[in-house]
């Protein structure tokens, strides 16, 4: 049985004398829309993987063909849809495929394809000592353990550069909200400083600016001009008024001098 629907049947030994084997089912990898993570023409699609298979263990069977650049695991056929993830979160490790699972096997040349596809059996174990390289059982659970711990040291290093980076944009932004001013019509300018900058200083808006301070400018000039002229009016007003009293007394000394006043004559 060399194929079934497509796909080339290969035994998979994980060890050199044993009489159990397992099958997997592979083929060239093809997809209407392109997944720069699975390069068409470069690579492997590998149904019926078992639970204790890793990518490393997929890298070493197929090495043989070809140099491997990456192995991707699947719960199942379609695009991948895990998002980017964050580094911090390899703290909180993400949880196992549970299961048999399929895989994509990334060639470095285009030609390891088709030497792949000639495979009858993938040996993933030492072929010249005949010793496995898969941990199972107990054994495998103690691994997995060992490696879901996180150095302490590694765990503080990756918080203090979080708090780095809170405290550094922190301080942008109280930078950046003591730079704001605002003028008497107004406006807010803020300065462009750090990370966080301000508004776009466009040039028509900086026009418009400029004419509503030169105009209200002109106002200012005006109206201190009027205030000026009925100043200069009052006083003038004043002087006259003292001038002619200084007048008036002059002709009241006058005519009292030639007796001639007679403030009750009518």
């Amino acid at each position: 049985m060399d194929e079934v629907n497509g796909f080339k049947v290969v035994t998979l030994h994980i060890r050199q004398y044993t009489t159990s084997q397992h099958t997997i089912f592979i083929k060239e990898h093809t997809i209407r829309k392109e997944d720069p993570d699975k390069p068409a023409k470069r690579t492997l699609f590998v149904l019926n993987v078992p639970p204790y298979i890793t990518e490393e263990h997929l890298k070493y069977g197929f090495q043989k063909v070809g140099e491997v650049t990456n192995v991707l695991f699947q719960e199942k056929v379609g695009p991948n849809e895990e998002n980017g993830v964050d580094k911090f979160d390899k703290f909180i490790p993400r949880p196992a495929l549970k299961g048999f699972k399929v895989a994509y096997v990334v060639f470095k040349s285009t030609k390891s394809i088709a030497k792949a596809l000639q495979l009858e059996k993938l040996c993933i174990y030492d072929e010249e000592t005949g010793q496995a390289i898969i941990r199972t059982g107990v054994t495998q659970w103690m691994q997995d353990y060992v490696a879901s711990l996180t150095s302490e040291d590694d765990l503080q290093r990756e918080i203090d550069e979080y708090m780095a980076d809170y405290d550094k944009a922190e301080n942008a932004a109280r930078v950046a909200e003591k730079t704001a001013n605002t003028d008497d019509d107004g406006w807010v300018t803020v300065t462009r400083r750090g990370p966080v900058a301000g508004f776009e200083q466009k040039e028509s808006t900086i026009n418009k600016v400029e004419e509503k301070m030169e105009k209200k400018r002109k106002q200012k000039e005006l109206t201190n001009f009027y205030t000026f002229q009925i100043r200069q009016s009052k006083m003038q007003h004043i002087v006259n008024l003292r001038k002619k009293f200084e007048e008036d007394k002059r002709k009241i000394e006058r005519l009292k001098t030639t007796r001639r006043f007679d403030p009750f004559k009518k």
